[in-house]
């Protein structure tokens, strides 16, 4: 083979810069944010169905689990009391009192399994593996298989609620955030929130007021 017939001409030269050119720039490109539907795949993407659904209805989480200043709620004032049977006596607190000594609880849930009594140990063991918190979780027994758990880091809280539905075996863990005067033997877990997923839902109704 000669010297020549090794070396590219002039016009190949060319073209093979132009094709490398071209191979750089599709490289380089950015991709399109195409408008996907809601549960539609890539291999790109790094969402799931649910973190997809979430940004078309951004407010389903704040709607399940609402965590405003809900300790104003309380209507009980001061000078507000029941009547008292004789030697009894009654305790007054503000309500700036009892924003005060409730505000530790905020960051706080109250679970109950559904359909089976657990223990104590048993329950906080499977739900640390569960949930395996970066910071310290405290949990209470309160009777009638109701149990506080206090998060001290808000992520973690956040990280339970936004990553059910929890199973304990195949019984359904019900998660409902602290309330003030919450009182087991009175409590009626009257709803709960739980993901619910619409197999072959047909595609006109993937619509947010429609799925709200």
């Amino acid at each position: 083979m000669t010297e020549h017939s090794r070396s590219l001409s002039i016009e190949e030269e060319q073209e093979l810069a132009r094709s490398n050119k071209k191979v750089k720039d599709s490289h380089n490109a950015t991709p399109v944010d195409s408008n996907r539907l809601p549960g539609s795949t890539s291999s790109a993407s790094k969402f799931s169905f649910r973190d997809k659904l979430m940004r078309d209805i951004p407010d389903a989480y704040s709607h399940a689990f609402t965590y405003s200043d809900h300790m104003d709620a309380d209507s009980e004032s001061d000078e507000e009391t029941e009547e008292l049977c004789d030697g009894m006596a009654a305790i007054c607190l503000s309500k700036e009192t009892k924003r005060c000594i409730r505000a530790p609880w905020a960051k706080a849930l109250i679970v109950k399994v559904f359909g089976k009594t657990v223990g104590f140990n048993f329950l906080h063991a499977k739900l640390m593996g569960l949930w395996k918190p970066v910071g310290r979780v405290d949990m209470v027994d309160l009777g009638r298989d109701f149990f506080f758990m206090r998060f001290s880091l808000i992520e973690d809280l956040e990280l339970v609620l936004k990553k059910g539905p929890w199973f304990v075996g195949e019984n359904f863990l019900s998660i409902r955030r602290w309330e003030a005067n919450f009182k087991p033997s009175e409590a009626q877990v009257t709803s709960v929130a739980v993901w619910v997923r619409f197999h072959e839902l047909p595609i006109e109704y993937y619509d947010a007021e429609v799925l709200r």
